[in-house]
């Protein structure tokens, strides 16, 4: 009689050993896949805080992603992906996983289950499914993740990743290495804010993206100030063009070109705009970089590309004053500061 195969995983990414084990089971029988989704708010009642940090780290990607991928690299060998909650007692997580693939209309006849986790051949023994081991093709997605981390690319995956994807496992996989054993995640949004223990003390760590930062002088050597109200201090304040690292695959120099474009609506060639140094924003409690350029020379104004939330106003200060307003801290923004000043010392051969 043919089975119906049951493969239960995470896919976090989709690779080689993934597809692999799909082909396997499909030589068996119908494969059905069980796709483990999070439930944060029981793993948060019954999980440590730092058990249930690196639950939440065991998710960079959506469902809809998971699914993308194997139906792109394994497709014609399942009958169904379907989500299932992943954080369920040993008594009760066979019957939860068989129930989500009935309320999808898929009934499984004779069902078997393809794996070699111990936990989850529990779980069905209890109702009397049978597990077919799986050959161990030597390598998990923990070691993509790995490769990944490291290299930017993998030659394991299973399909295409974009570079969204792999700046997302980056990040992951960062911040797993930056809790350690003994940390927390405290939240997980725009930037993250997590729990770090070292040497028995425990810091409160703020981990953002990292920016660019850009002074503009024009050939009136005016420089080109911003003006922008700042939730973080509750007021309006006098600052330069930045950017977030947000748009994978782009160096900080691309970023600081679109930034100028976006903010002042100045277009200008990347050879005029110069890379001066990289500071931390505030190293007692961020791991924020911020990266320094100066640009200057021939420039199209193009206008401003605003979003919708974003109102700036731009200011032109002769470059002189921008120097008395720094040196008598009428400029708020440490990196505005540094780079009028570097600029200036620059001219007089201070920095010689």
């Amino acid at each position: 009689m043919q089975k119906d195969i049951i493969v239960v995983g995470r896919f976090q990414p989709f690779c080689k050993n993934h597809a692999g084990l799909f082909e396997q089971a499909s030589r068996l029988g119908r494969v059905f896949v069980a796709v483990g989704q999070p439930d944060f708010e029981r793993a948060k009642s019954v999980l440590a805080p730092n058990a249930f940090s690196k639950y939440t780290l065991s998710y960079p990607f959506g469902l809809d992603r998971v699914q993308s991928w194997i139906r792109a690299s394994v497709g014609g060998m399942v009958k169904a992906v379907v989500p299932v909650n992943d954080i369920f007692s040993e008594t009760d997580y066979a019957a939860h996983l068989i129930s989500a693939f009935l309320s999808e209309g898929h009934r499984l006849q004779n069902p078997a289950l393809f794996s070699e986790n111990h936990w989850t051949v529990r779980c069905f023994a209890r109702h009397g499914i049978e597990t077919i081991q799986p050959i161990d093709e030597g390598y998990h997605a923990s070691d993509v993740r790995g490769e990944l981390f490291n290299t930017g690319k993998s030659s394991r995956l299973a399909c295409e990743l974009a570079d969204a994807d792999v700046e997302r496992i980056r990040l992951f996989e960062n911040l797993r290495q930056r809790i350690g054993d003994d940390g927390e995640l405290l939240h997980m949004g725009f930037l993250a804010l997590i729990k770090q223990v070292k040497d028995g003390h425990t810091y409160e760590v703020v981990m953002p993206k990292d920016a660019v930062v850009v002074l503009f002088i024009d050939k009136e050597d005016n420089v080109w100030f911003i003006q922008q109200y700042r939730p973080a201090i509750g007021k309006y304040i006098m600052g330069l063009p930045a950017e977030t690292l947000d748009k994978p695959g782009k160096t900080p120099l691309e970023h600081a070109v679109e930034g100028l474009r976006e903010e002042i609506g100045i277009k200008i060639e990347p050879s005029n705009v110069e890379y001066i140094t990289t500071q931390f924003s505030s190293e007692g409690h961020s791991s924020e970089r911020v990266h320094l350029f100066i640009a200057r020379g021939d420039y199209e104004y193009v206008g401003q590309r605003l979003e919708d939330t974003e109102k700036i106003e731009i200011l032109k200060v002769k470059l002189a004053d921008a120097a008395r307003m720094a040196f008598n801290g009428e400029l708020e923004g440490s990196k505005t500061a540094f780079l009028i000043m570097h600029e200036v010392l620059s001219r007089v051969g201070g920095l010689s």
